[in-house]
C-alpha cells in the first residue's frame, strides 16, 4: 500500500524514512506492487453500485510496480527531499528501528513470490488508479522526511 509511506504507519513499515532512507530486505531489482487505499475504496464503492458486474470476481489490485530505488526517486522528485533506498539482509532489516520480524518476512516473501496483480487488467475495470507520484502529492503533509 502506498499509504505505508505516510505517518503513522511509516514508523513501523519504513522506520528510517524520516532520515531519508528506505531500508528493506527486498532485493534491489524487486518491483513492489502498490496501490492507494483510496483506490481500494473506489473499487468497493463501484462494487456496491453495480454488484452484478463484480459478483464472483477475484480482483488483485496494484496501480504500479516499482523498485525501492524507483520509489525513492519519486519521493525525491515530488517532495524535493533526499531519499535513498537500501537493500539489506533480513537480519539487518530486523535490527532497523521498529521493523518487526513479520514485516521482514513479508519482504522476503516479496523476493521469493511477490504480488502478481495484472495491472493492465485492473485498468480495464475503468476505475482510475493513482500513481505513486500523484499519491505523494496528495499526502505530502503525512510523509515525514526530515533531511
Amino acid at each position: 500500500m502506498m499509504d505505508n509511506f505516510a505517518m503513522p504507519k511509516a514508523q513501523g513499515m519504513f522506520p528510517l524514512l524520516k532520515e531519508g532512507r528506505i531500508v528493506t530486505a527486498m532485493n534491489r531489482d524487486i518491483r513492489l506492487q502498490m496501490i492507494a487505499a483510496d483506490d481500494v475504496g473506489a473499487f468497493a464503492v463501484a462494487a456496491f453500485a453495480d454488484p452484478a458486474r463484480f459478483h464472483g470476481q477475484d480482483i488483485d489490485m496494484a496501480a504500479e510496480a516499482l523498485t525501492m530505488e524507483e520509489t525513492a526517486a519519486v519521493l525525491n522528485r515530488v517532495l524535493c527531499k533526499s531519499v535513498t533506498a537500501q537493500s539489506v539482509s533480513p537480519a539487518e532489516a530486523e535490527s532497523v528501528g521498529r521493523m518487526g520480524k513479520g514485516w521482514v518476512r513479508t519482504q522476503e516473501w516479496t523476493n521469493e513470490v511477490g504480488y502478481r496483480a495484472d495491472i493492465d487488467a485492473l485498468k480495464r475495470w475503468g476505475i482510475p488508479l493513482t500513481s505513486l507520484a500523484d499519491w505523494v502529492k496528495r499526502h505530502a503533509a503525512e510523509i515525514v522526511i526530515e533531511v
